[in-house]
């Protein structure tokens, strides 16, 4: 041990060395965390979730209750950080066997797709379109909502094959 003391004593550059190459590990960190706290302002995530409108009545000749699908709402939820303009927000289909596979049934948004923080947007399809739309399709084609915001990103989330949901959405209670 007392050799390795005698070394670093006749070395004194060997000290300044392992004490810059610290320095250098540190800075580092502190210009990495620090660039991420500044991007943080600028940062959006957007969530798409789904969701089925139920309809409920009772009929009046029998008394009895009866329930179906009526429409079905894709959301968008604006996690982020900052302003996301959302261009378009409905469902896409992908069909393989066809040459343009990307099937968009609902047009822009329009004005109205600016979405703020912790903000949701809505936007319905009633059954009778879902089913007109999904009838000049094969069974297998992917459905999926579907969201394009300004910047030309694209947010999807799968909801499942034209066959399943086109026979979820047509039973009636």
């Amino acid at each position: 041990m007392s050799e390795l003391i005698q070394w670093c004593n006749d070395n004194n550059g060997f000290l300044t060395a392992i004490l810059s190459a610290i320095g250098l590990f540190l800075s580092t960190i502190a210009i990495v965390v620090s660039l991420k706290t500044a991007r943080l302002p600028f940062k959006k995530r957007i969530v798409i979730k789904t969701s089925t409108n139920l309809w409920v009545g009772m009929i009046p000749i029998t008394n009895t209750i009866a329930s179906g699908v009526q429409s079905i709402s894709i959301n968008v939820v604006n996690k982020g950080f900052r302003d996301v303009n959302i261009t378009y927000l409905g469902i896409m289909i992908k069909n393989k066997r066809e040459k343009q596979n990307l099937h968009k049934t609902k047009e822009t948004m329009g004005g109205m797709g600016v979405i703020h923080p912790t903000e949701v947007h809505t936007n319905s399809f009633e059954k009778e379109d879902i089913i007109n739309t999904f009838s000049s399709f094969c069974k297998t084609a992917k459905v999926y909502a579907y969201a394009e915001d300004s910047e030309g990103n694209h947010y999807s989330k799968y909801m499942g094959t034209v066959q399943k949901i086109a026979h979820n959405i047509s039973l009636t209670r």
